[in-house]
């Protein structure tokens, strides 16, 4: 899973939609269809770990599709961006619940 320095740039201006792409790190299939469907469950996990912290994710269940996280902040961190990682905060709606901060690592952190 990844976003491009394009999306993320977005996000310092205030909230902003942050479009996640993932892929199957090995295709096991010979097809495309194959690919894509490996690549669909690979989204289906990304979904559910997302939502499973709070975050509301829109996604078409397709496999060569971004999956969009709306109403993000970046709260960058001092310092460098890739070792110290950055946080996200997901504005809510009128009655969503809370307010969820999500820590990212930078490059090579746990």
């Amino acid at each position: 899973m990844f976003f491009h320095a394009q999306d993320a740039g977005r996000l310092t201006d205030g909230p902003g939609t942050l479009f996640l792409r993932f892929a199957a790190s090995r295709h096991a299939s010979a097809s495309a269809a194959g690919r894509y469907a490996e690549d669909e469950a690979v989204g289906r996990q990304v979904v559910a770990g997302l939502e499973a912290e709070g975050v509301t994710v829109t996604w078409n269940g397709r496999g060569g599709s971004a999956i969009m996280i709306e109403r993000l902040h970046w709260l960058a961190k001092p310092g460098p961006l890739s070792p110290g990682g950055f946080d996200l905060q997901q504005d809510r709606t009128p009655g969503e619940r809370g307010e969820h901060n999500h820590r990212l690592p930078g490059p090579g952190q746990p």
